[in-house]
């Protein structure tokens, strides 16, 4: 698999002053894809199905992604890749086919951020996942439609979990940066960084910190 093939895909999940949050985490998240050669593709308002919540449109978005690409990371609007060191091909093994974070502490994934390549079996898996119309207008809809799919059963063998700060760390209000207080609690060197439980400014304060401090 070549870097060419490996493409990241960033967007808001929501409206509000979503759009400038992501604006601003896709230049913190192009400073490494320019430094590593993935290409870096920018959802815009033309990308998102007015029927459903926006995080929805990952999964059409990534369908077409796969057009020109072998594998996808997704990575929301309110996260950014903090660490322009990282390497995609060191991280995700060549058998892997999707790759999300378990959230051990509340019991369940965590689709922030995540990995996908291109099989027969992760094409069937969008096509599954997006009808899942059950969790429409549920809480965090679409991580829980795939959240229930894992649970029952219907991942088995294809997808690969991991835990806290292996890819997907957190920033929340009042969280230090040492580490401390919780599992998830970003620190300088972590590869993802997600920015949640806050309103929009705060977040975006918070993205600005991190910066200052990002390798």
């Amino acid at each position: 698999m070549t870097r060419s093939k490996l493409t990241v895909l960033t967007g808001a999940t929501s409206g509000g002053g979503w759009p400038g949050l992501s604006a601003y985490t896709a230049g913190l998240t192009a400073k490494w894809t320019l430094k590593q050669g993935y290409a870096l593709l920018c959802l815009g308002q033309a990308h998102y199905d007015a029927k459903r919540a926006w995080a929805w449109s990952k999964l059409p978005q990534i369908m077409t992604a796969f057009s020109f690409s072998d594998a996808v990371l997704w990575i929301d609007g309110d996260a950014a890749v903090t660490n322009s060191e990282r390497r995609m091909e060191d991280i995700f093994r060549p058998e892997d086919e999707i790759v999300v974070t378990y959230n051990e502490q509340d019991r369940h994934l965590e689709c922030g951020s995540f990995f996908i390549r291109r099989t027969d079996r992760t094409l069937a898996l969008l096509d599954e996942w997006w009808a899942r119309t059950d969790c429409v207008g549920q809480w965090f809809e679409e991580q829980r439609a795939l959240d229930l799919m894992w649970k029952e059963g219907r991942l088995e063998g294809m997808m690969r979990t991991v835990g806290w700060r292996e890819i997907l760390s957190g920033r929340a209000c009042g969280w230090p940066t040492d580490g401390t207080g919780h599992p998830a609690a970003w620190c300088p060197g972590d590869f993802i960084c997600h920015c949640g439980a806050a309103a929009v400014e705060a977040r975006l304060k918070a993205f600005k910190e991190i910066e200052e401090c990002m390798t």
